[in-house]
């Protein structure tokens, strides 16, 4: 509790500089920072949690309506997403400069950007299937079983989606950079899908397994190219089938696996069908993820 209570006085010191920053924001400058984002709301459950208006209101000496009108002035001026959302103004959204962590949330299927603003995200989504240089998709934030997990609803792979390729497809371009994709290309994964990997609620052992294990599979040079080796007693060399990630999401749930495994059976397996196809050297396997 001490710890917690230091921590909480360290990010008011630091919320009180950029405060100090920000002030004025209706008049002073034309950037501003985030801090207007993040600050708490009046009520809201962190501040009832921790009182951090309460906090702030007494370092700066200021009335709580203060702090409120303060709050509103930083806040549309940075344009925020969710206020936007919250009074049904989605024609004031750009798309392209929505956080990827607002993105994830809101994009998918009969959540609130397509479903409050049908033909502006669909023109949008379209766009980003062209390739079209005037708009982007942010991940920055993302992780793949993140997206992987937009296919896989509990036991049933759900319907094609583009967006949920789009993040897919920027992720693997934008954030896998070229020292991570030497080093994955001399790594194989052994995916277990079994039933077992279903539990968790938030993120399942199995959205992780499928998102590293595509991820690396696709970095995989010549013959070892989108291939897994299972995870069984009689362990199997497995093409991951697809160009897209749904096809590729159902390909890799349908592979084979056992009640156990077979550490030294998956070695000999994965040497053999590396001498089979005449796997050079400098691309065989230099390390294995179960």
């Amino acid at each position: 509790q001490s710890d917690l209570a230091t921590l909480n006085e360290n990010v008011i010191e630091v919320k009180i500089s950029d405060e100090d920053e920000d002030s004025e924001p209706t008049t002073r400058k034309e950037e501003i920072t985030l801090l207007g984002k993040w600050l708490p709301t009046e009520r809201s459950a962190m501040d009832k949690k921790y009182h951090i208006v309460s906090k702030i209101c007494k370092k700066l000496k200021w009335e709580r309506k203060t702090y409120r009108q303060n709050l509103s002035a930083l806040r549309s001026r940075l344009h925020i997403v969710e206020k936007h959302m919250c009074v049904k103004n989605y024609d004031a959204i750009n798309y392209s400069a929505v956080p990827s962590r607002c993105m994830h949330i809101h994009s998918r299927p009969k959540m609130a950007f397509p479903r409050n603003d049908e033909d502006r995200f669909n023109e949008y989504t379209d766009a980003l299937k062209r390739n079209d240089p005037t708009v982007s998709l942010n991940v920055a934030q993302l992780y793949p079983h993140e997206i992987v997990k937009e296919y896989l609803q509990g036991y049933t792979i759900q319907n094609y989606n583009e967006m949920t390729e789009q993040k897919w497809a920027r992720y693997i371009d934008e954030k896998i950079t070229s020292e991570m994709r030497e080093s994955m290309a001399s790594t194989m994964v052994v995916a277990d899908v079994s039933g077992s990997m279903m539990g968790g609620i938030k993120t399942r052992p199995i959205d992780v397994c499928i998102g590293l294990a595509l991820m690396i599979a696709e970095t995989l040079p010549g013959a070892l190219h989108n291939h897994i080796m299972t995870f069984s007693d009689r362990p199997s060399f497995y093409e991951v089938i697809g160009t897209t990630l749904f096809d590729r999401v159902r390909s890799i749930t349908k592979a084979p696996w056992g009640m156990s495994t077979n550490i030294e059976g998956t070695f000999q397996t994965l040497l053999d069908n590396c001498v089979r196809l005449n796997v050079p050297t400098e691309e065989m396997p230099k390390r294995i993820i179960i």
